[in-house]
């Protein structure tokens, strides 16, 4: 439970600040180039202002108080260790461990699981699940019930992502025996051929549920490449790969894609996606 004099996080980056920065402008690096969805056209964002909602990560306890343990949670376990990891991909990549591998293999799935547009599906399907049930109704509406005097209005929603967020590390927990024996590809560019990030930069296709194919962009010169029972085709040229994630990326953007700079391979697949 959150102590009454405790000031609690309001802006909770599904994206995290440490990942964007990455992606920054080496000639302004304070800085990245931000195109939304909607619109053809760039502008200049620091990493902290976009990726993130309010709230996002805060729920009621059971006594009516909000609290930030989860936005907390993912701070020390998931973004404080992946930063270090990644500074050390960037540096080498042949040199990461075991445990630096755990570190980025949750890294990219709470990319993946922290997205806003995600967890308000899974807690709407939750609630159109539960309609008809009266013995689970009864336990939301008492809940709610005792909330709400000391909240306001609070609704099932508020009750299933208690749960939804709650059950978050040990869905990633349970994904990584999909990975057991994947293959790792890193896959590096040139600062005039960047990789582009978004609001949804982890990119899995799935095959009867399990993940098949991940890629993820890791800064402006690397991204990675995870597959699982199958073989990287190599055969394609460096420009083609290059191309070929940022046009991933791209597609599975909602809000946003942010780069270093305006123009990068894949680039002409912002016209279709915007």
């Amino acid at each position: 439970m959150a102590s009454a004099n405790k000031v609690l996080s309001k802006k909770h980056h599904s994206t995290p600040v440490s990942y964007l920065s990455n992606f920054v402008d080496p000639s302004q690096p304070d800085y990245l180039w931000v195109c939304r969805k909607g619109r053809k056209s760039w502008n200049r964002a620091r990493p902290k202002s976009i990726g993130y909602e309010i709230d996002a990560n805060s729920v009621f306890d059971d006594r009516g108080q909000k609290t930030d343990a989860f936005e907390q949670w993912l701070g020390k376990h998931v973004d404080e260790p992946s930063a270090r990891v990644l500074k050390k991909v960037m540096s080498d990549y042949h040199q990461l461990t075991e445990d630096d591998y755990d570190n980025l293999h949750r890294f990219i799935f709470f990319l993946a699981g922290r997205n806003p547009e995600l967890q308000q599906s899974v807690i709407g399907e939750h609630v159109q699940r539960t309609k008809n049930d009266y013995g689970l109704n009864t336990q939301i509406n008492e809940w709610c019930d005792s909330v709400e005097p000391n909240r306001g209005r609070v609704t099932s929603r508020d009750f299933f992502k208690r749960l939804v967020l709650d059950a978050m590390p040990t869905f990633v927990h349970n994904q990584f025996k999909y990975l057991n024996d994947a293959n790792w590809h890193f896959i590096s560019t040139t600062s005039d051929k960047p990789f582009v990030v978004s609001d949804k930069p982890a990119n899995a296709e799935l095959d009867d549920d399990d993940a098949r194919l991940i890629t993820c962009p890791l800064s402006s010169l690397l991204a990675v490449i995870i597959i699982t029972g199958g073989d990287f085709n190599d055969s394609h040229s460096h420009n083609d790969n290059v191309s070929m994630l940022n046009m991933r990326t791209i597609a599975n953007a909602e809000r946003w894609i942010a780069c270093c700079q305006r123009s990068f391979p894949g680039d002409e697949f912002l016209d279709k996606w915007t």
